[in-house]
Formats: C-alpha cells, structure tokens, sequence
C-alpha cells in the first residue's frame, strides 16, 4: 500500500514574479505566476509565430531568436510592483510595453459586481454594454 502523498508548492498561490526582457537597450517588464523558463517559452512562441507585438516586431529588427526572463521580484505584491515599473517607463523610446496592466483580483471583483443580467436572455453583461448588447443580440433599438 502507498503511504500519502504530500505536494509541497514551490511558491505560495498569491505569489509571483515580475520579469524584464532586454532586447538590445530596450526592454519589456511583465509578470507572472509560472517559472521563468515556461514564460520565456510562451513568449518564445509568440516571437517566432509572427506576433505583430512591440516587443517581437523589435526582436525580428535587432535579429534576436529567443528571448530570455530576467526575475526583478518575486512576492505577494507583484502585480503592484509591475504596474508601478511600466508607469515609470511607459512612453519612453526605451520601453517596449505597450500599456500598464490593470487586471488585479480586486479590480476583477469590481468588474464582476457591475455586471447585470439581461432581462431578455439572462446573460450577465457590463452595465455600461447593456444597450448594445440589446441592440446587436435582441435588435432592440432604444427610444
């Protein structure tokens, strides 16, 4: 009989990385909760698929084929901390970002709470969508 099985995480679930990417004197800041090394490789796969993305187009220019994470943090406050990294960067020639990220658990929660259902099918749907959906769905025009 095998005694019990014991899984002991590598990382606490809340807990994840903040990465740069450098490609020649540019550079990417992103996050995430897998390794490292399965980041790179979903990041290596976008390169190589032709993503029309910054970050890639900008690999293809400088002829970088494989791209590699560097670990800037690791912790609870990683999303924070990415956010505070690109906001700082965002707009210079040197940064390959594209946007702040703004999907936090608390904004998720936020975005969930202002869904409301619709009347006519029962789907939840953003309030702020509602009327288009009605219209594009149902074809009901508003007065």
């Amino acid at each position: 009989m095998l005694g019990k099985l014991f899984v002991i995480p590598l990382y606490n679930e809340s807990d994840g990385r903040v990465y740069k990417i450098n490609i020649g004197d540019k550079f990417y800041i992103g996050s995430t909760k897998m390794g490292l090394k399965i980041r790179a490789n979903k990041h290596n796969t976008k390169l190589k698929s032709g993503s029309k993305c910054k970050i890639y187009e900008e690999a293809r220019l400088q002829k970088v084929d494989k791209l590699y994470c560097e670990e800037i943090y690791y912790g609870k406050f990683y999303k924070d901390i990415e956010n505070e990294m690109i906001t700082k960067h965002l707009g210079k020639e040197n940064c390959l970002n594209m946007r702040v990220v703004k999907t936090t658990p608390e904004r998720r929660k936020m975005m969930l709470n202002k869904k409301k259902q619709c009347d006519l099918c029962g789907k939840l749907i953003l309030s702020k969508n509602m009327a288009r959906h009605k219209k594009n769905i149902h074809k009901v025009v508003p007065f």
